[in-house]
């Protein structure tokens, strides 16, 4: 309950109980650009190598998509530093000597299809031959799991004896989602160290099974962007998965969004400065270095170096205006991204091409070119068969596709 003093409500009467603007603020302002992130939303990507199989032989491809949705729980990669303490003139001084990429730990909804069961069981065939081995029931005695098999003219290959020289992962990516953007960490060259199968239990009729996995990298790859940009988060939203596509009858709020605060982009590194002449003293260093630059002021025998405050830039910046989403019909998506543009095209020029790869982008992201399962693969082809394979995209788009059309305005609508 909130309570006034006497002195404030002689002065004003009307008095209500008003919310804390001053706390508020913070989390809700500019679409809740400061507000925590949610665990929920997020999504996952598994990437075999293209030596393991394709989508006609390994189930870790045809279901690659179906994969990353069945995800329980992951965790976010976590890193530990090794710092050594040295001593410098009775100056205690801290020494980075190592970074450690701790175990990232994955938890697998156990589908009744069996789709995370088959990859593990492809991961285990492909690393190690023991699960190959043909045994028939009744066989062991004579196998390759015979008790004195050592003895025999013939012994099996076990373990890593697989003649197995690639990795089964390429990557995993972890993507977390919020307010129409993606964070992406990328595991580079990762390996499983263990897997678990879970358990069964026939007093517990209300608990699902699950299959659990730790991960070990070899580096992270921060990333992030808005959702869509490159197709990324790669085979989110497809309705392969179930997704629901139906756009929301909920008005988007774009203008607070854009109108808000923006993460910096990271710059390319420079060449490393030329080492200075650490043989002048202090006194030179504050008359050569400082002195001619009117940056500085000089206090006494004292360098200051003003600080500015980077946090509250002086100017404002106007909301730009909020986009509206917009259907375009057959003939308006081949008049934009397709064969040649239209007078009444809405997009022209560089941002027709643009818009053109990226709606080629999200087709192949989607499934919609067989044979052609990315990006990747689509630039090695010639020119001539890329462009055949974009305008008979187009073609299906325009001719009623539902798949392809939503992609086409979503594409089309990114440029306008």
């Amino acid at each position: 309950m909130a309570v006034v003093q006497g002195q404030y409500t002689n002065a004003n009467k009307d008095i209500h109980l008003r919310d804390y603007k001053h706390a508020r603020n913070l989390y809700y302002e500019y679409g809740m650009a400061f507000a925590p992130k949610t665990k929920y939303l997020y999504h996952c990507l598994f990437e075999p190598s293209p030596e393991v199989g394709n989508s006609a032989t390994k189930n870790s491809f045809a279901f690659q998509k179906h994969l990353g949705v069945l995800v329980k729980t992951a965790d976010l990669p976590s890193f530990r530093v090794e710092v050594d303490n040295k001593k410098q003139y009775n100056r205690v001084k801290q020494f980075q000597t190592r970074i450690d990429y701790n175990d990232v730990n994955i938890t697998f909804h156990d589908d009744n299809l069996g789709i995370t069961r088959a990859m593990f069981e492809e991961y285990y065939k492909y690393y190690f031959v023991d699960g190959s081995h043909n045994i028939q029931k009744n066989a062991i005695i004579s196998g390759p799991y015979a008790t004195r098999d050592a003895y025999s003219a013939l012994v099996p290959k076990y373990g890593l004896n697989n003649a197995t020289t690639g990795p089964f992962f390429s990557s995993m990516t972890i993507y977390q989602l919020s307010r129409q953007e993606y964070f992406a960490y990328t595991l580079v060259n990762p390996l499983v160290v263990q897997w678990n199968h879970g358990g069964v239990d026939a007093s517990d009729a209300s608990g699902m099974n699950e299959h659990s996995m730790s991960i070990a990298y070899e580096s992270v790859i921060y990333t992030n962007g808005k959702i869509g940009d490159d197709s990324q988060p790669v085979a989110f939203g497809e309705s392969d998965t179930g997704y629901d596509q139906t756009p929301s009858i909920l008005s988007e709020p774009s203008s607070s969004i854009s109108s808000g605060p923006k993460l910096l982009q990271p710059v390319a590194p420079a060449d490393p400065p030329v080492a200075q002449n650490t043989s002048l003293n202090t006194q030179t260093r504050s008359t050569t270095q400082y002195s001619t630059n009117p940056e500085f002021k000089k206090q006494g025998n004292v360098v200051v170096v003003p600080k500015t405050d980077t946090q509250n830039p002086p100017q404002t910046v106007s909301p730009p205006p909020e986009n509206s989403y917009r259907k375009y019909d057959g003939e308006t998506i081949q008049g934009a991204i397709g064969r040649s543009p239209s007078g009444t095209s809405p997009i022209k020029g560089q941002d027709r091409l643009r818009a053109r790869y990226t709606f080629t982008a999200k087709a192949i992201n989607a499934g919609a070119v067989p044979g052609i399962s990315s990006m990747q693969e689509y630039r090695q082809l010639p020119a001539t068969e890329q462009n055949a394979i974009t305008n008979d995209l187009v073609d299906q788009a325009a001719g009623g596709d539902a798949k392809l059309s939503n992609i086409a305005n979503e594409s089309i609508g990114k440029y306008k």
